[in-house]
C-alpha cells in the first residue's frame, strides 16, 4: 500500500527533507539544531518576520468574526483592507482585483490587458519568472518551463534581457547605444504593435538573476508602451512591500504601469493571496455596464484581507529600512561568502535592489551551471549550501 506524502515543489521526492518546528522574527528552528537566521524570509514573503504580532492578532479577531465569504459582497474586513490600500496606490490608480498568490494574479492581469486592448500578445523577458500557473510559467524565461513539455500557452513573444554585465550586444557602458531598447521596438515592430495587449516585467529581477535594469530603461519602456498603446505590467510579487525599500520596487525610476501585481509581503505569507491594482481608465466606465470577467473562488478572502492590513501597517513605519541596510549587508555578505573555498566559482556578491541579492556564478566555460536548489549529478547547489551553512 502506497504511503501518502506531499509533493516538494522544484526537487525530487522522498529524499531527506528540512524540518522547521518554529519560525519567529528573523529565526527559524530545525528539528533537533539551533535557531538558522532566515535571511531570505522563506521565499522572500516574511518581509516584516515571521509570527509577526500585528499579522497574529488581527488575524485571530478575523477569523472570530469572518471565514469564506462570497468574492461579490462586501464586508468590514473588505472596507478595511480598501481603506489602507488606498494611500498606497500610485495616481490615477483605483481597481484592485484580489487573487490567491502571484502566478494567478499574473494569469488575471494578462486577461485585463487583453479585454482592455482588444490585444492578445504578451511581451516578456527571456529571461524572468512570473509564477508557475500556465500563463505566468509561459511568460517566464525560466528553465522550470520544461514541465509544459513545449505546449506553452499561446499569445506570448520574447524580447531579449537587457543585462549591462552581460550585454548580448558586446558593448560597454562607455559604448552603449541602447541596442537593448532599439531590440524591443523592433520586436513590437515584428510582432505588430495592433497585437501587442501588454508587455510585462519584474519591478526588479529578482530568481530570474537579480540583472540590474539599465540606467533609463523602465522610462524607455514607459515612452515605447505609450507610443504604441500597449499596457505596462509591473510584476512587484517579491520585489514590491519593502524589499527593494519602497511599496514597490518600479517607484525609484518615476514610472507608474498601468498595472502593479502583488503579493508575497502584501500578507507577509501568512495567509495566500496575491492583487493586480490597475489604473482606473483599464476597468471604467466600460466594466460598469458589462461584467468584468475575472476573479475566482476565493479572491478577497476576509483572512488575507485582515493579514494585509496588518501587513501594511506593520511595514509603514520601515518601508525604507531596506535602503538604510543596503550597505551594511552587502559588506556582511561580501565579508561573509568571500573567504568561502568555493569563491574560485561563484562570485560573492551580485547584487540589485536594496535587500535582494544573489550569489553568482564566475564565467567559467566548462561550468555547467549552478542547478535547482535540490539538484543531484552535476548540480553545484548542494556544494554551496553546504558552503553556506558553515
Amino acid at each position: 500500500m502506497a504511503s501518502p506524502f506531499l509533493v516538494t515543489p522544484w526537487r525530487t521526492q522522498l529524499t531527506p527533507s528540512f524540518r522547521i518546528t518554529h519560525a519567529k522574527g528573523v529565526w527559524v528552528t530545525p528539528d533537533g539544531g539551533p535557531p538558522l537566521w532566515d535571511s531570505a524570509s522563506q521565499l522572500m514573503v516574511a518581509n516584516l518576520g515571521h509570527a509577526h504580532p500585528m499579522v497574529v492578532g488581527m488575524l485571530q479577531d478575523a477569523v472570530e468574526t469572518a471565514g469564506h465569504l462570497v468574492p461579490g459582497v462586501d464586508s468590514p474586513w473588505r472596507d478595511v483592507f480598501i481603506e489602507a490600500m488606498t494611500p498606497l496606490l500610485p495616481s490615477g490608480f483605483g481597481p484592485i482585483l484580489l487573487t490567491t498568490g502571484g502566478a494567478d494574479a499574473i494569469e488575471n492581469a494578462i486577461k485585463v490587458a487583453r479585454m482592455a486592448t482588444g490585444r492578445s500578445i504578451v511581451l516578456t523577458k527571456n529571461q524572468s519568472y512570473h509564477g508557475a500557473t500556465w500563463a505566468a510559467l509561459t511568460a517566464s524565461g525560466d528553465a522550470r518551463k520544461v514541465g509544459l513539455m513545449g505546449l506553452e500557452a499561446p499569445g506570448f513573444a520574447s524580447i531579449e534581457t537587457a543585462n549591462c554585465a552581460s550585454c548580448m550586444w558586446g558593448q560597454e557602458p562607455a559604448s552603449c547605444q541602447r541596442e537593448c531598447l532599439t531590440h524591443l521596438e523592433g520586436v513590437i515592430e515584428d510582432v505588430g504593435a495592433n497585437r501587442i495587449a501588454a508587455i510585462l516585467l519584474e519591478g526588479e529581477s529578482g530568481t530570474s538573476g537579480c540583472i540590474q535594469y539599465p540606467d533609463g530603461y523602465w522610462v524607455a519602456v514607459r515612452a515605447l508602451a505609450d507610443r504604441y498603446g500597449i499596457c505596462l505590467i509591473a510584476d512587484e510579487v517579491m520585489s514590491g512591500f519593502g524589499r527593494c525599500g519602497d511599496w514597490f520596487a518600479v517607484s525609484r525610476y518615476g514610472v507608474v504601469p498601468d498595472m502593479v501585481v502583488v503579493a508575497k509581503g502584501l500578507t507577509n505569507g501568512a495567509v495566500p493571496m496575491g492583487a493586480v491594482l490597475m489604473r482606473e481608465s483599464l476597468v471604467l466606465p466600460r466594466y460598469q455596464r458589462e461584467p468584468l470577467l475575472v476573479g475566482m473562488t476565493y479572491s478577497a478572502h476576509p483572512l488575507g484581507c485582515a493579514a494585509a492590513v496588518a501587513s501594511i501597517r506593520g511595514l509603514s513605519p520601515v518601508i525604507h529600512r531596506a535602503k538604510e541596510l543596503e550597505g551594511w549587508w552587502g559588506l556582511e555578505l561580501q565579508r561573509a561568502l568571500g573567504g568561502l573555498r568555493w569563491s574560485l566559482i561563484f562570485e560573492p556578491v551580485a547584487f540589485w535592489g536594496r535587500l535582494m541579492w544573489s550569489i553568482q556564478r564566475r564565467n567559467i566555460p566548462s561550468f555547467r551551471g549552478m542547478g535547482p536548489t535540490n539538484g543531484t549529478g552535476t548540480s553545484r547547489m548542494p556544494y554551496l549550501k553546504r558552503g553556506c551553512i558553515r
